[in-house]
């Protein structure tokens, strides 16, 4: 025993957690869920529950996925878990809902969706995807082509305009245009289909005609290029987060990859997964999802001493959270199971 418990706090260094990643395929219109070392399976088949064109992929506050679906012009949602059909969200043009590109849920809990043939940005409920208004208005501050929004620390909503080469910002509350937030004046912006805000202060783009990732800093106003044109092979990046590994996760549209690369300097690092053989055929998005890890105790993705020692506390206390082997009942046999969980890390 006193071997084991060392054996698990030598690990206390930290453990990374892994993800599973979805990939959504343009031209197949299905979803496949690839584990952590890039093996795939099924996870929508082809044109499940009506997926047609399926464009982004969202987690709902239900902790149901939603999925934008471009051909026939709706958001259906799935269980998250499993893939199964659960019902159709947003209905088919439902106010005016033409081409969905991307959909995000705002502050106020209701679901943003763009509708990318009509150049405007419609809201729904965010319980039962019911038509709200018109947030943002067909071509407001030159909006054309939107690719994707998102809601940024100050808590406006940011839209990517594909024709603009820009990304356009908005009141988050009143949807009244603000002003263009960066451009291909600032950085390398060229088709942007994709971004998000990283946690280091930099807005990362997706440049699907430039085959590249660019990012711009929010504090300097500074660009610059993060992954090189081409790099690893890259063509028409879409869909791209980081990992839980710290590594860059993008869909290259044009190879059926989805490659990776080093998250502090860009550098290509290898090729994730081959989505092809899966399947998918040009994937245009990705989600990255949290394996769930039985180890880690206070939740925070990574396993080290506070997990260690807080399920020690657990154990000692009696709590039904130490019942790791799901008997019911809390004893040596749970302490072992732990400590094989904590040393074998998260995968």
């Amino acid at each position: 025993m006193c071997f084991r418990i060392a054996a698990a706090i030598a690990l206390c260094a930290s453990i990374a957690t892994a993800d599973d990643v979805l990939v959504c395929g343009w031209i197949s219109n299905n979803i496949v869920k690839y584990d952590s070392d890039g093996v795939g399976e099924t996870f929508v088949p082809p044109q499940g529950g009506g997926l047609t064109r399926p464009h982004s992929l969202t987690v709902s506050p239900q902790g149901t996925l939603l999925v934008t679906s471009v051909g026939n012009n709706r958001v259906i949602e799935y269980d998250l878990e499993t893939g199964a059909f659960i019902d159709t969200f947003v209905t088919s043009g439902s106010g005016g809902l033409n081409s969905p590109t991307s959909l995000t849920f705002g502050p106020d809990g209701n679901a943003y969706v763009t509708s990318f043939g009509n150049d405007r940005v419609l809201r729904y409920d965010g319980v039962s995807g019911a038509f709200i208004d018109a947030f943002i208005p067909a071509g407001l501050g030159g909006l054309d082509n939107p690719e994707m929004i998102k809601f940024g620390p100050n808590g406006n909503a940011y839209v990517a305009s594909g024709s603009l080469n820009a990304i356009l910002e908005y009141d988050g509350t009143t949807g009244a245009f603000v002003g263009t937030l960066v451009d291909s004046g600032d950085v390398a912006i060229s088709d942007p289909h994709g971004f998000f805000f990283g946690d280091d202060g930099f807005l990362y783009i997706s440049n699907m005609d430039g085959n590249n990732v660019s990012r711009y800093n929010l504090t300097t106003g500074e660009g610059e290029l993060f992954v090189d044109p081409g790099a690893g092979g890259l063509v028409s990046p879409h869909g791209f987060a980081f990992g839980s590994d710290g590594l860059l996760y993008v869909a290259s549209f044009g190879t059926n990859q989805v490659l990776r690369y080093d998250g502090k300097n860009g550098d290509f690092v290898d090729v994730f997964a081959n989505t092809g053989g899966d399947g998918v055929s040009s994937p245009i998005e990705l989600l990255l999802l949290e394996d769930a890890c039985i180890a880690d105790i206070d939740g925070n993705g990574t396993l080290d001493a506070n997990d260690f020692f807080g399920y020690l506390d657990l154990f000692a206390g009696g709590d039904d959270g130490a019942d790791f082997t799901g008997n019911g009942v809390i004893d040596a046999d749970d302490f072992f199971a732990f400590l094989d969980a904590f040393a074998a890390g998260c995968s």
